[in-house]
């Protein structure tokens, strides 16, 4: 080959090379970052109202995440979304979603079953593969559960981080439960089993722990009265603290958080400053200056 031609042969080579490359380059950068909602879901005997005012300091206060939908559960299971006016949901890099119970008095096996319903429907409506949830009180017994039940399959979106506020894992006082009865080893292992009616007991859920998905970032948070009951007045803390042993060896990691005084009483908690300053450091990272209670 003469020297002319081969230098137009390289020339041409180097050119059709540089071309692959720059037509490939875009297809990485267009790669996107997963978003992961919040989920708050409310608690036995709880509605919107359990956990309105922890969403509005996350968006307004906080500046931390957008809701962009409820999502409101019948007594059949069937799940009906309202998005929020104004809100470009596409648009939303941290979205919060709202989980309302209408019959809020079912069995926790019933609601844990009815949250799995939230997240398929979740997946399906907005395609989010993760998410995050903020629980209250029997709302976190619920999800838990299903995360055990449910968490490794493929049409359930993976859990990433996970906030219980007052969880009653092994009972409820007047429920089976009485103060300073369950006692928990050093490892968290509740001394007494607590029987209900309406939750699964604690043999039950251990049996279950296995299930819980690999890598969840857990904050635990409860109440103390100071009262000498070693309670929020309706869970005991040996009860919320269980929970550490339920979940031992399978969270990436597992933090505890205690709040004391009046506004640590169990509906109080979710009306509770230093709980909403805790939530939103842990789920999105960002400080909270709000006052509040």
């Amino acid at each position: 080959m003469h020297s002319k031609s081969l230098t137009r042969f390289l020339l041409l080579f180097a050119a059709v090379l540089v071309g692959s490359v720059l037509l490939a380059a875009p297809v990485q950068a267009a790669k996107k970052k997963t978003i992961t909602p919040t989920l708050y879901i409310h608690g036995f005997k709880g509605s919107a109202a359990s956990m309105n005012s922890m969403i509005v300091i996350a968006q307004d206060d906080a500046k931390a995440g957008t809701k962009i939908a409820t999502a409101t559960v019948d007594a059949s299971g069937n799940v009906a979304w309202t998005e929020t006016a104004g809100v470009n949901i596409k648009k939303v890099k941290h979205p919060i979603i709202q989980v309302v119970l209408t019959e809020n008095t079912m069995p926790v096996d019933t609601q844990a079953q009815w949250i799995q319903n939230v997240l398929v429907s979740m997946k399906k409506k907005y395609h989010y593969t993760t998410y995050n949830a903020v629980c209250h009180s029997a709302g976190c017994v619920a999800t838990v559960e299903n995360a055990m039940k449910n968490g490794r399959k493929k049409a359930t979106p993976k859990l990433k981080k996970l906030v219980t506020i007052a969880g009653p894992f092994d009972g409820v006082l007047g429920m089976g439960d009485t103060a300073n009865t369950t006692k928990l080893d050093k490892n968290g292992k509740p001394s007494v089993v607590v029987e209900s009616a309406d939750y699964p007991s604690y043999t039950e859920l251990e049996s279950l722990r296995k299930g819980f998905p690999k890598g969840v970032k857990v904050l635990n948070l409860y109440g103390n009265l100071n009262d000498g009951t070693n309670s929020d007045g309706q869970v005991t803390n040996a009860s919320a603290l269980s929970l550490k042993y339920l979940l031992r060896g399978e969270t990436k990691s597992y933090q505890v958080k205690e709040f004391t005084g009046a506004n640590a009483y169990h509906t109080k908690l979710h009306e509770n400053a230093a709980v909403d300053k805790a939530v939103i450091k842990f789920i999105w990272h960002k400080n909270l200056n709000y006052k509040g209670q």
